[in-house]
């Protein structure tokens, strides 16, 4: 088996044995911050199209999104040491 040496950029022994959080590689949390972006964005073509209840719809939910990790952020804790 090989053991990696510490300077090597091997993922899988990163993704075990993570020295910093910004180690570990992008997954599903980063792909989910993308997502308000994207609906405001998709609320702002339907505006420019002229469908006003479509784009309130997409606005509903990029603010619903808006809401849910506030929540979520408010309620976990900070992961950094001061």
């Amino acid at each position: 088996m090989h053991c990696p040496h510490p300077l090597e950029k091997n993922w899988e022994f990163i993704a075990r044995y993570p020295m910093f959080e910004s180690d570990v590689p992008i997954g599903f949390e980063s792909m989910i911050i993308v997502l308000p972006f994207l609906t405001a964005l998709i609320s702002a073509w339907f505006t420019w199209r002229g469908h006003r209840a479509s784009a309130m719809g997409w606005w509903a939910i990029t603010v619903a999104i808006y809401v849910a990790w506030c929540f979520y952020h408010m309620t976990t804790p900070l992961k950094i040491s001061l």
